[in-house]
């Protein structure tokens, strides 16, 4: 999905500091943050848990993913 300035990226745990720490070293990421953990389950899902506590699926995009030019 588009979303320009942002990057998700999904590391090893004890990778995790390093590129944390090198990505907070530029300006552009000083506000770098983990922000999920990947979890191995045998049931094949994508769950979120929100700010409230609750847990949803999440479904893959469809549709054209292109970005929007304001």
């Amino acid at each position: 999905m588009a979303n320009e300035g942002k990057v998700v990226m999904i590391v090893p745990k004890e990778d995790e500091q390093t590129i944390l720490d090198v990505l907070r070293s530029q300006l552009e990421g000083k506000d770098a943050a983990v922000i999920g953990t990947v979890r191995a389950t045998n049931k094949e899902q994508l769950l979120l848990r929100t700010p409230l506590g609750t847990t949803r699926r999440l479904y893959r995009l469809t549709g054209l993913m292109l970005p929007r030019i304001c």
